[in-house]
């Protein structure tokens, strides 16, 4: 037999809020993210190059992955923002 009030006591702790927000304040927000991340990309670049020139393969190796993660984050934005636009 299935326990409805654990399920009962589940739903009741997890309210979901849902508020009306509008185009141009996700668009803003979306548009802010994708600055920092370009941001941040400049930065790990650099440091990825000073590794290199200092023969810091570990640490270049390391620099190479956040970029390729900030890279796909970056598109994943882009992506999201066209997609919200097109609505």
């Amino acid at each position: 037999m299935i326990d409805t009030n654990e399920y009962q006591s589940i739903f009741n702790d997890t309210f979901l809020q849902v508020q009306k927000v509008k185009l141009g304040d996700v668009n803003y927000k979306i548009l802010c993210k994708e600055l920092m991340l370009k941001q941040l990309l400049a930065d790990l670049e650099q440091s990825e190059v000073s590794y290199l020139n200092d023969n810091n393969k570990l640490m270049a190796n390391y620099c190479e992955g956040k970029r390729v993660a900030y890279t796909s984050a970056m598109e994943i934005l882009q992506d999201l923002h066209k997609s919200i636009n097109n609505l």
